[in-house]
Formats: C-alpha cells, structure tokens, sequence
C-alpha cells in the first residue's frame, strides 16, 4: 500500500493510486451512505472529474454489499477496471464465443447460441455462462448499461444487485 495513502483507503482496500480524497468526495461518501441508511435509491449528480467512480466503491465497501457498476461504453468499462483491478467484467453474449461451434464455427458467438441458457455440453463450457457466473459471485462487476438493462427486465439474475451504480444515467 502506498505510504501516502489515507488510512480508510488502507482499511477498504482501496488500490494504492487512490491516495486521498480530491474536493468535496468525503462529504458526498458521508451523504450519500447516510442517505442510503433510509432511502433505496439515492442520486448524485457531480461534475466530470470529480472522481464519481471512486465515491461509489466507497459507498459500496462501506456498505459491505455486493456491486454492480454499469457505464454506457467499453472505454468505461475498461478505465473501471485499470482502477479497481478485482473487478469482474460482464459483456454481452456478443463478445464470446460460442463454444459448441468453437471450432467449426469461430464467427458464432453465444449470442447465437442455440441453447442460450446453456445446455447440458454448455453449463462447463460456455465462455459467456461462466463470465456470467464470476460476475454475479463477485464483490463487484461491471457491466454496460444496455446488457444490464436487458439482464434485468427480463432475465432476472441481475436485477436483485443490493448496490446498483448507474454511471452516464443521463443517457438512459
């Protein structure tokens, strides 16, 4: 851990190139975990730069609850886990390969999978199933907001995260 580090980043585990709070993120830390204690949804609107992402796994360790962090691009998401590098990343079933035509078939992914909720061969195999699956064990993941929305309406397994950052929620 680095030396300069505030102790509470320490006691969180909050990686080491978060050394102190920059203006104004203590205070909404506090509101915002206060807030949570009796409200279910509590929204918090900070200009860009003002380190949004880092108050939210705050909030998110101080709650002691599971994490589930959406954001509307890939640059997001990949700028999400350069700062929390225990984060478990979730993509559509899109971006992974469908492992029942792996090899005569590299072009289909799950997306296209016949058995999309996965079949007997699937349950061990599938890439997309066992991201899934990290993803829903996990402290935190980060998902786009378009799958999130999609998983939750009406897959279901997604919608009962107990701590849900929306990031970019003016684009919804």
């Amino acid at each position: 851990m680095s030396e300069g580090q505030i102790p509470l980043f320490r006691e969180l585990e909050i990686p080491p190139k978060f050394v102190e709070y920059r203006e104004g993120q203590e205070d909404a830390v506090q509101r915002i975990t206060t807030l949570l204690q009796h409200k279910p949804v509590v929204l918090a609107e900070l200009p860009t730069g003002s380190g949004k992402t880092l108050i939210g796994v705050l909030v998110h360790k101080l709650l002691d609850e599971r994490m589930t962090y959406t954001c509307t691009t890939k640059s997001l998401q990949d700028q999400f886990l350069r700062d929390f590098p225990s984060a478990v990343l979730l993509k559509g079933r899109g971006n992974y390969p469908c492992s029942k035509f792996l090899r005569q078939f590299p072009q289909i992914t799950a997306e296209h999978c016949p058995s999309p909720k996965g079949g007997e061969d699937c349950t061990t195999s599938c890439a997309y199933l066992i991201a899934k699956r990290r993803a829903l064990a996990a402290d935190i993941s980060v998902v786009n907001t378009a799958y999130f929305l999609s998983e939750a309406n009406y897959i279901g397994e997604l919608s009962g995260t107990p701590f849900l950052v929306l990031d970019e929620i003016d684009t919804l």
